[in-house]
């Protein structure tokens, strides 16, 4: 009763117990990312973010559904509310990588189109900087480039290694 952890790791089990399915894990995720970027709580390494969903992926290990929450990260980055902020995308972008190399999905994330959102969103950046923008802009999508070509490094050591969670 005096350890609050112990209530976390019980509230994020029944998290994990409710989103089974990816429709359910999009409703469970939904308002938490809001919550984290309303919050600014996604940056990492001891940002909240990656603590809640570090968590959400050990619980998911024996279901093989980790990489459902990966999917969410990595399609997160089109909300509305970071469309337009480069520091923000850098961290959660942070936090897939994160996740990445605690999952390992190898193989499947060709399903997921994870490589095809990310690359997309490296394009987009890319766009962004070859246009006259202040310093400050160009710094921003810089560090964005260079977190997206580390996620994507992740991802494909995952496949050249060989190592699958299933």
């Amino acid at each position: 009763m005096e350890k609050p952890e112990i209530w976390v790791q019980i509230c994020i089990q029944r998290l994990v117990e409710l989103a089974k399915k990816s429709t359910t894990m999009r409703r469970v995720l939904d308002p938490m990312f809001v919550y984290f970027d309303s919050g600014r709580h996604c940056s990492p390494p001891k940002g909240l973010a990656i603590m809640v969903l570090s968590s959400m992926t050990y619980f998911m290990e024996n279901s093989g559904n980790q990489q459902l929450i990966l999917a969410f990260v990595i399609r997160y980055l089109d909300h509305k509310n970071i469309l337009h902020d480069p520091h923000l995308k850098t961290s959660i972008i942070q936090v897939a990588t994160s996740l990445a190399v605690q999952i390992r999905i190898g193989r499947r994330l060709v399903e997921f189109g994870f490589v095809d959102d990310l690359c997309r969103h490296l394009r987009k950046s890319l766009q962004a900087s070859g246009k006259f923008v202040e310093e400050q802009e160009l710094n921003s999508n810089i560090l964005l480039q260079i977190s997206i070509e580390e996620c994507l490094l992740e991802f494909f050591k995952s496949l050249m290694y060989g190592h699958c969670s299933t």
